[in-house]
């Protein structure tokens, strides 16, 4: 799911980390650096975390980005 802001466009990926026991959410800028942010929930704490790996974020991003994670990373019987 594509997200423009600013003139730059992300999108998301979703995925299980069998490592970290739990969900990410990672966020790519298809035009510049790749990697921006990456919320991950832990099946172990039921908490998230969120990692940005670069400081020039929109905040418009990092509320999508939040806004996702909260939809698709906490499992329904747990929200």
């Amino acid at each position: 799911m594509p997200f423009s802001c600013r003139g730059q466009e992300y999108q998301c990926v979703v995925g299980s980390d069998v490592q970290r026991d739990g969900m990410y959410l990672e966020v790519t800028d298809t035009q510049d650096e790749p990697d921006v942010l990456e919320v991950f929930y832990s099946d172990q704490t039921d908490q998230m975390t969120f990692t940005a790996y670069r400081g020039d974020i929109p905040l418009e991003v990092v509320e999508w980005a939040v806004t996702l994670a909260k939809e698709r990373l906490i499992p329904t019987a747990r929200r």
